[in-house]
């Protein structure tokens, strides 16, 4: 009986209808967090971008140059293997002790985690303990955010409202060094942006990145990684980005619920495919 009810519920989370924008789901006061690494001899504050990006502040709050990470770079995790640690605390903020993770939110996890797998060579390994080397924190905080690939140990942040694979793969996606689609260099040539429509103080969300963020494929309106139309918008009924194609489903561009062919090619060619078993 409890298994039926089990399998019940997961069809309820993922037949929900993934409506509002992922990125909205960091609400505004948590833009103005700051963390702060535990070290008595080299403290670094981080603080959020973008909605749901954490960034160094001694990179005066601005994302880094690539969208996807280069091989032997600080952004690669080395032969694509994660290792990730379920725990109640950041390494980013010492003072706050977070909610743990039931038993069903780590199923969620570890399914989002797999459907990356799949595509990539990609290992996600949890552990126990705090490790000496690279490896992801996956933290119960407010709302949705996780740094920009391999760090010291890298955050990601499932608070309330964000245990959806969609969202989950969102963040791990900036976890391995993606930034957001319409961050591409060439972005003002498939969507042009409304700043009229922008909340104020909002507008530096839709800064274009560096000539780097187009070596992992042409642009996709239907990445996991693309804001939705209205996102960061005065009035949530107005556009803050409009395609410039027709023929597109609107409705899916910042919605949707998978890996797009092109997210996977992304990944693919960021670590190689993903081995058969």
């Amino acid at each position: 009986m409890k298994k039926i009810i089990l399998f019940l519920t997961l069809i309820q989370i993922h037949g929900n209808i993934f409506s509002a924008n992922m990125l909205q789901l960091s609400k505004d006061p948590l833009a103005m967090k700051e963390f702060q690494i535990d070290s008595s001899k080299n403290e670094i504050t981080y603080s959020l971008i973008e909605g749901d990006i954490l960034v160094k502040k001694s990179n005066n709050g601005t994302k880094e140059s690539s969208s996807a990470p280069y091989n032997y770079s600080k952004y690669y995790w080395n032969n694509g293997t994660i290792y990730y640690s379920f725990i109640p605390f950041s390494s980013r903020n010492k003072y706050i002790h977070k909610k743990s993770f039931t038993y069903f939110e780590k199923s969620i996890i570890r399914f989002a985690m797999n459907e990356i797998e799949k595509v990539a060579n990609v290992k996600f390994i949890e552990v126990h303990d705090k490790l000496q080397y690279n490896y992801l924190e996956i933290i119960n905080d407010d709302g949705c955010y996780s740094g920009i690939g391999a760090d010291y140990p890298q955050t990601v942040s499932l608070g309330n409202g964000c245990i959806y694979s969609e969202i989950i793969q969102h963040e791990l996606m900036h976890s391995l060094g993606f930034l957001h689609e319409q961050s591409r260099a060439d972005r003002d040539y498939y969507v042009k942006i409304i700043k009229e429509n922008i909340q104020p103080g909002k507008e530096n969300n839709f800064d274009i990145g560096h000539h780097s963020t187009l070596q992992f494929g042409s642009y996709d309106y239907y990445s996991i990684m693309h804001y939705a139309l209205n996102a960061f918008s005065k009035d949530p009924r107005k556009f803050t980005i409009v395609p410039l194609y027709q023929g597109l489903y609107w409705d899916y561009i910042g919605n949707v619920k998978y890996l797009s062919p092109l997210d996977k090619e992304a990944l693919q060619k960021a670590y190689g495919k993903a081995h058969q078993k």
